[in-house]
C-alpha cells in the first residue's frame, strides 16, 4: 500500500470526526462574529475525500506526506463587508480561546510589486473534537472581504481547480484582477469612514434601526429631521452605535416580546387617537419612540435623568406613563 493509499484509508476512517469538527467550528465562528458585532457569512466544511487525493497529487511534496501536508482537512471561510470588519474579526480570533497555530496575511507576506491571492489565513486547533487516535484536528480559516471572495471564485476555477491549465497570458490576466480588488476594498473603506464621520451618522443609524421595528407595529411615517433632533438630544440615554448589531437584535427582541402591548399603546395615544391633537403626544407618531420605550423598560433611571435635563421632558413623560413607569424621581 502506498503512502497516499494509507493516508486516504485513514482519512475515510476519520471522516465522521472531520464532519463533527466542521459543525463545531461553524458554531464557534458564528458566535465569534456575533460577539464582535460583525454580520458575516460563515461557512465551514470538511474536505471531500476526492479533493484530499487531488491535492496530494497536484501539489509538490504532498504525495510524500499527504496527511501532514494537507492542513485544510477542515476549512472555514468568513466573509465580511469591509476591511475594518475583517480587522475586527482578525482581532477577535487573536483574542479568542481558540489555539492559533499560525496566522498569515497574504498582503504582508508577498513582495510589494507582486500580485497575490488576497485575504488572511488562520490555522487553529478545533477545541472539542479530536481524532480517534486522540490527535488534534486543525482548521484552516480564510478571512476575506466580499470583494476578495468574489475574486477567489473565478481564480480557483481557472487557476487552482480548472480542468485545463490556462496559458501564461491568461493566468496573468486573472492575477491582475487581484489588484482591482485591493483598490476596490480600500476605496470602500474610505467611503465608509467618510460616511461614519458625517454629522448625525449615529442618530441616522439608530433611526434606521428604530424604523425597522416601529413599522412592524404601526406603519405611520414620522418626521425624519425631527427624529434626528430627538435622538441627538437624548444621546446620553441611548445605546452605543459601535455595538449596533447587538442593539438591533435587542430592539427586535423587545418589539417581538411586547408587540401586543406596543400596538395597544400606539393605538391609544398615536395617530387617529383622541390624543393626536395634543401637543404633548407627538412622539407617539415618531419611529424613535420605540427606542425610547425600550430604554424606559430597560434603563428607566438613566432615561429619566437624561430626559429631565432636556427640553423634551413634556413629550417623553407620556411615554413613561404609557409604559406604566413613574416619571418622577423616587
Amino acid at each position: 500500500m502506498t503512502v497516499l493509499e494509507e493516508a486516504l484509508e485513514r482519512y475515510l476512517h476519520e471522516l465522521p470526526r472531520f464532519i463533527a469538527a466542521a459543525d463545531e467550528m461553524n458554531s464557534l465562528l458564528t458566535a465569534l462574529c456575533q460577539s464582535a458585532g460583525v454580520i458575516a457569512i460563515v461557512e465551514v466544511r470538511e474536505k471531500r475525500p476526492g479533493s484530499f487525493v487531488k491535492k496530494a497529487l497536484s501539489k509538490e511534496g504532498y504525495s510524500d506526506d499527504p496527511w501532514t501536508k494537507t492542513t485544510d482537512k477542515v476549512g472555514a471561510r468568513i466573509v465580511v463587508q469591509t476591511l475594518s470588519e475583517r480587522q475586527r474579526i482578525r482581532e477577535a480570533l487573536r483574542n479568542s480561546t481558540l489555539e492559533v497555530i499560525r496566522e498569515e496575511d497574504k498582503g504582508e507576506s508577498r513582495d510589494a510589486s507582486e500580485l497575490f491571492y488576497p485575504g488572511i489565513h488562520f490555522q487553529v486547533n478545533v477545541p472539542t473534537i479530536a481524532l480517534t487516535t486522540g490527535d488534534t484536528i486543525e482548521c484552516e480559516i480564510q478571512l476575506r472581504t466580499k470583494a476578495e471572495d468574489l475574486w477567489s471564485v473565478p481564480s480557483h476555477k481557472l487557476l487552482y481547480k480548472g480542468v485545463i491549465s490556462p496559458s501564461r497570458r491568461t493566468e496573468r490576466r486573472i492575477w491582475r484582477l487581484s489588484a482591482l480588488i485591493e483598490v476596490f476594498d480600500e476605496e470602500v473603506e474610505r467611503a465608509v469612514n467618510d460616511v461614519m464621520g458625517a454629522p448625525n451618522y449615529v442618530q441616522a443609524t439608530l433611526l434606521s434601526i428604530a424604523e425597522d421595528s416601529y413599522f412592524t407595529v404601526i406603519p405611520v411615517p414620522g418626521d425624519r429631521d425631527l427624529s434626528l433632533e430627538v435622538l441627538l438630544v437624548l444621546a446620553a440615554a441611548l445605546p452605543i452605535v459601535d455595538d449596533i448589531g447587538t442593539y438591533r437584535e435587542q430592539l427586535e427582541s423587545f418589539t417581538d416580546e411586547n408587540r401586543v402591548r406596543l400596538k395597544e399603546i400606539y393605538s391609544k395615544y398615536g395617530e387617529g387617537s383622541e390624543f393626536e391633537a395634543n401637543a404633548k403626544y407627538w412622539l407617539f407618531t415618531q419611529p424613535e419612540s420605540i427606542i425610547i420605550l425600550e430604554r424606559i423598560a430597560n434603563q428607566p433611571m438613566l432615561t429619566r435623568e437624561v430626559v429631565q435635563q432636556s427640553d423634551l421632558g413634556y413629550a417623553v413623560e407620556p411615554l413613561f406613563r404609557a409604559w406604566g413607569t413613574s416619571y418622577e424621581v423616587v
